[in-house]
């Protein structure tokens, strides 16, 4: 079921894309992007959905390797009898202090990257479905995304199934997913 906010306020336009993308955190390199010929957006597509699969890689790899670093520092703590890494005397335990502060220095990199990773991607992510929708269709110009927008403008939720969203390009549609890649 679709529903819809009780204080609606009407939908405000931006008025210009140069506004829109800066709105969305999308580059105003792309505010011609609907004078581009097909192989330059194709090409933009394809070099972006590239990136964007570089960086799940990479993302994952931290992922496991943050789950690795976490798992041998609970071996350490158990092969070594550790209980809480508080309890430890300074000068007694300064070897597993050390080998602590190495796996929470380790850990913190990879979460640091990580997070750096996401957000980079998270920008990149943000054109990808106008290109999307370029391609497919959704998009012929600028007004087209704005009667995206309208249509959605104060939605509070819905289901995949609402057949609204046959008709929503990829920007506002909850069923777009960058999968499967476009040819």
């Amino acid at each position: 079921m679709t529903t819809w906010s009780d204080n609606k306020q009407p939908y405000e336009a931006p008025s210009t894309i140069d506004e829109w993308l800066i709105k969305r955190g999308i580059s105003i390199n792309y505010s011609a992007v609907f004078t581009w010929n097909e192989e330059q957006v194709r090409s933009d597509y394809e070099d972006l959905f590239n990136e964007i699969e570089a960086y799940n890689e990479r993302i994952d790899e931290l992922a496991s390797k943050f789950q690795t670093l976490h798992q041998s520092r609970l071996e350490y703590m158990e092969v070594h009898d550790i209980n809480n890494w508080h309890t430890l005397d300074p000068i007694r335990d300064a070897k597993h202090l050390t080998q602590k502060a190495s796996f929470s220095d380790d850990i913190v990199a990879c979460n640091t990257e990580g997070n750096k990773l996401k957000k980079e991607r998270g920008d990149k992510g943000r054109v990808l479905p106008l290109l999307a929708g370029i391609i497919d269709g959704s998009y012929s110009d600028f007004s087209s995304i704005i009667n995206d927008e309208r249509i959605v403008h104060g939605l509070m939720s819905s289901n995949s199934r609402d057949p609204m969203w046959d008709y929503i390009g990829p920007l506002h549609n909850i069923r777009w997913g960058m999968y499967p890649k476009l040819d």
